[in-house]
């Protein structure tokens, strides 16, 4: 997914000053991509460009403004496991008969099932996917487009070999001092209780709840309302938890949008849509321009409920 889709999920990470200095180009291009294609292997990744995975590294220019942009291109090949069984019957039975025998041995069976395993995969295209990737060098944080538990620890993994360091995932717990166990759920009652406004860097934001929520027990089954106040308020007193919640955000005092979004306990966010990138059409621009404006849009959003998250549950600056 990229950072410039008019929809994007995002997580949050923050990198060290040492480790940040290692995110360079030439960093970046020591771990790029490598094509699984005429392996039998099963997944294979590595950094790409951010606009178009299948350009080449090499010639890609990753500095954007104060940004290094840059995507993380996972492919992955799956064999179904019926076409598996299908075809190690096949093996096996052929097997029996080249030997005369009635039954393989345990070791024999695995080897089969190894080596039919590893052909039907070299025949098998696999299926890439990529993850934008924005590292904001004034600052150190990371912005991430995925909420993919296997995609960003996959990430995590490959971050810390190629920068020789460990991100610091934003959790609630990262940003906040406050004595409760759920801070950021806390939070979100209270936007889903009544609309807030913040003050922040000479604009006033509003920041207000869009009819949907999730609601769970800890660790427990989840529950969605939409526009079903009543139904949510019984669910908050009976001791459920908003899980998500779905946001709008916008400036005062014209109430234009900076952004809409569904707002995770995790403090990741789903959906999240800013204002629509317009141009003229012909006009002569920075070929940077709508990759900073995109990538400002999302800076905003972020900081705006990083700063309200800490003013209102209490917590240190970032």
């Amino acid at each position: 997914m990229s950072l410039m889709k008019s929809s994007i999920p995002l997580t949050l990470y923050r990198l060290e000053p040492s480790t940040l200095a290692n995110v360079t180009s030439d960093a970046i291009r020591r771990f790029a991509f490598r094509s699984i294609d005429n392996t039998p292997d099963e997944k294979g990744y590595g950094f790409v460009p951010e606009d178009d995975m299948f350009a080449d590294l090499e010639t890609s220019i990753l500095e954007r403004g104060r940004y290094m942009s840059f995507g993380f291109r996972i492919d992955t090949r799956k064999v179904p496991s019926a076409i598996l069984k299908k075809h190690l019957a096949e093996m096996t039975r052929d097997e029996l008969q080249r030997q005369g025998k009635t039954f393989l041995s345990k070791s024999r069976k695995k080897e089969l099932k190894d080596l039919c395993k590893s052909r039907l995969l070299s025949k098998t295209e696999p299926r890439p996917s990529m993850t934008g990737i924005a590292v904001d060098t004034s600052n150190g944080l990371v912005y991430v487009a995925s909420t993919s538990k296997s995609t960003l620890e996959l990430f995590e993994n490959y971050a810390k070999t190629a920068f020789g360091g460990e991100m610091e995932r934003m959790y609630p717990s990262t940003l906040s001092a406050s004595d409760s166990e759920h801070p950021l759920e806390d939070l979100m009652r209270d936007i889903y209780a009544e609309s807030m406004t913040l003050p922040l860097n000479g604009k006033t934001y509003a920041i207000a709840e869009q009819g949907k929520a999730t609601l769970a027990r800890t660790d427990g089954p989840s529950v969605s309302v939409t526009d079903a106040p009543d139904s949510a308020q019984a669910g908050l007193e009976s001791g459920l938890l908003i899980k998500s919640l779905k946001v709008r955000v916008s400036a005062l005092p014209e109430d234009e949008l900076v952004s809409v979004f569904t707002l995770n306990a995790d403090f990741s966010f789903s959906g999240l849509k800013t204002p629509r990138i317009r141009r003229e059409k012909g006009t002569d621009v920075d070929p940077d321009a709508d990759f900073l404006l995109k990538i400002g849009f999302i800076e905003e959003t972020v900081t705006i409920m990083q700063s309200l998250f800490r003013q209102r549950i209490g917590g240190q600056q970032v």
